[in-house]
């Protein structure tokens, strides 16, 4: 059953998502494949970045984790995780966030914001 995301849950969001106090957001959970990806690309680029765990509630301030789902999906049209947020702008998941870093793309965005990083390790050859 979907559940109207409520404005508390939109402006609780958007805190977090454009406070500019972490300009990486990346909103998953701890089993998810991809949320493990997506986390390894950006410690590997040391990136630093906020991680939100959406089924825990003690991060999501008396939110449930459906209530967090619930905005991601409306925000972003996806509603898995994990979210990666740049700079305020949903960037995708996993498989975005790492097309965006082996095209340089990730780079550009932020450098483009003053967000450190080290250069993407070369992937793997075939």
């Amino acid at each position: 059953m979907h559940h109207p995301s409520t404005p508390e849950v939109q402006t609780w969001t958007e805190n977090i998502i454009t406070s500019g106090q972490d300009p990486v957001i990346v909103f998953g959970v701890d089993w998810c494949g991809y949320c493990q990806m997506a986390l390894r690309a950006l410690d590997q680029m040391h990136v630093p970045y906020r991680y939100i765990h959406t089924d825990s509630p003690a991060e999501l301030d008396g939110f449930s984790p459906a209530d967090i789902r619930q905005e991601l999906r409306r925000r972003t049209g996806s509603g898995t995780v994990p979210q990666v947020f740049i700079g305020g702008a949903a960037i995708g998941g996993a498989t975005e966030l790492l097309t965006a870093r082996n095209s340089g793309e990730l780079v550009e965005k932020l450098d483009a914001l003053g967000i450190s990083h080290q250069p993407p390790e070369a992937p793997p050859p075939n």
